[in-house]
């Protein structure tokens, strides 16, 4: 019954945590898809049967109406948002876990890559 419901990308480590990453296409807003990384974090968990207990979720796009974000911090740069919950079972309430979830936009990534690039770049002294 949950073969639809996958990420993109999902990694795992052997310390009990996974790192999901959903993105979306262009022109989808990602506002309409926040729920999608809980209710992944909550399958990996019941999935796992324990072993993951730590979520952290990406999602990526180019489309956000900010009005439809709850709980949600803004980034001080960039325009993207962050948030860390807990992860209950929605039947008894147990916490499952922790989730850590940012939404990012395209823009934003490519932006922080070519800073990260242009300090590595200075550090070694490559010029291009």
């Amino acid at each position: 019954t949950n073969r639809a419901k996958r990420p993109d990308i999902a990694l795992f480590n052997h310390e009990g945590s996974a790192i999901i990453v959903e993105f979306k296409a262009p022109g989808v807003s990602m506002d309409a898809h926040v729920g999608d990384l809980s209710e992944y974090a909550h399958l990996l968990a019941a999935k796992s049967r324990g072993k993951l207990r730590k979520f952290y979720c990406y999602l990526i796009g180019d489309q956000l109406n900010p009005l439809r974000l709850s709980g949600w911090t803004r980034f001080a740069e960039g325009k993207g948002y962050f948030q860390s919950t807990k992860l209950p079972d929605p039947e008894t309430g147990l916490v499952l876990g922790e989730m850590y979830s940012e939404i990012l936009h395209y823009e934003d990534i490519v932006l922080r890559a070519r800073k990260r690039i242009g300090v590595y770049r200075d550090k070694l002294g490559i010029e291009m």
